[in-house]
């Protein structure tokens, strides 16, 4: 009857670290998708804080010069982009996600530099000389479009696939 119960006990024991290991795997997988998904977040955030800030510039375009804040606004939110990408990048782990990436990079160097380069330009410089044309509003309107947009549409993207696979282990186990 003792090498029943130590039979027994060898095969709870089996199955309680083959379940704990499960568990340890899954909650380790959640971390780095959370980790993902708050990188994704804050971009999401101050990709929104720079185009309404770059929109409402426009809108003040003859005052002839961005606002203080609006400028510290587009500051900010082009550099913690800028320093996101690098950590979306790696955390990219599909071939989807991999061209998403590489897609926002792209993207949020363009968006930067239409909004800090030529919107910066066309409103303190050619606004106030009397040069600028309905054309350059018209550029800097696709370009924020453009742009803008597939930033947009790359971190959706990327924050839809996150959810995905948040839940995808957590489905897994429940099943289990």
């Amino acid at each position: 009857m003792g090498i029943i119960v130590a039979v027994g006990m060898l095969a709870m024991g089996i199955v309680i670290n083959r379940i704990d290991s499960r568990v340890s795997d899954a909650v380790d997988l959640s971390d780095v998708r959370i980790a993902q998904l708050e990188v994704i977040n804050k971009t999401h955030e101050a990709e929104l804080r720079l185009m309404l800030a770059a929109m409402d510039s426009i809108i003040d375009k003859n005052d002839g010069a961005i606002d203080p804040e609006r400028r510290q606004i587009i500051l900010d939110a082009s550099n913690l982009m800028s320093a996101n990408l690098t950590a979306i990048s790696e955390l990219a782990d599909t071939a989807e996600e991999k061209r998403l990436a590489k897609q926002l990079v792209g993207d949020v160097k363009q968006l930067i530099k239409g909004i800090q380069g030529d919107l910066f330009t066309l409103i303190e410089q050619k606004v106030p000389a009397g040069s600028a044309s309905d054309a350059d509003f018209d550029h800097i309107d696709d370009v924020l479009d453009e742009f803008g947009g597939g930033v947009e549409q790359a971190l959706i993207g990327m924050k839809n696939r996150s959810k995905k696979k948040l839940l995808k282990p957590m489905r897994r186990f429940a099943a289990q």
